[in-house]
């Protein structure tokens, strides 16, 4: 077990092939899992149907909590670079790598295929007008016992899967640190049929812009 986690489990097929649309599609079809690892503004720009965001760092802390064993994964990326992804899954077990797409996202929508977005707001565009939405705060509980934007109900990005129905109902917002675990949770969500928005540079951008927030 050390050995593994040290150096990553044996895999017979330890590489990430390279797929066609077709290909990736027809994987799609099948079942795979999509996993989005850009950075949160791109996937919020545009991305596949169904697809979930993990950022590429953040892969290995986060991928087991949403991520199943059994389905093949496919990976949507800039179309290079994906080595550490790679590394990462063999890391903690995912040896079922079907491949990523090649040439990335933008090989999906030049091809003609349909795209989905994501809100990605702004510190600015929802100061002062926080009554508007319903705020879910996906930190760690201690994060948020420190302090947090008043009115935001929390639950945790890990425990998120389970707590589906659990999300506060109305014009879904959700926060974390910086805006990436808030992605994960809306691409999730978005997955399920539950429309949310992230905001952008998280509660670090809410607070180095001045706005106020709850302590203790």
């Amino acid at each position: 077990m050390e050995e593994n986690n040290l150096k990553g489990v044996p895999l017979d097929n330890p590489y990430l092939e390279a797929l066609s649309v077709p290909e990736f599609k027809e994987l799609m079809d099948d079942g795979a899992q999509v996993v989005d690892v850009r950075n949160p503004a791109g996937f919020a720009g545009g991305h596949v149907p169904g697809s979930i965001n993990i950022w590429q760092d953040g892969f290995a802390a986060f991928a087991g909590y949403f991520l199943n064993y059994e389905d093949p994964l496919v990976i949507v990326g800039e179309g290079h670079g994906l080595d550490p992804v790679r590394r990462s899954m063999i890391r903690i077990g995912y040896d079922n790598m079907a491949g990523y797409l090649a040439g990335g996202f933008q090989s999906w929508y030049m091809a003609g295929n349909d795209v989905m977005k994501l809100d990605a707001l702004g510190v600015h565009e929802i100061a002062g007008r926080l009554d508007e939405f319903s705020l879910l705060d996906v930190r760690k509980i201690t994060d948020r016992e420190r302090f947090h934007i008043e009115g935001s109900e929390h639950i945790w990005v890990g425990d998120l899967p389970g707590n589906i129905d659990s999300v506060p109902e109305g014009n879904l917002l959700i926060y974390c640190d910086s805006g990436y675990k808030s992605t994960i949770a809306a691409s999730l969500l978005q997955g399920h049929g539950v429309d949310a928005a992230t905001l952008l540079g998280g509660i670090t951008a809410w607070v180095r812009a001045g706005y106020p927030v709850v302590e203790g």
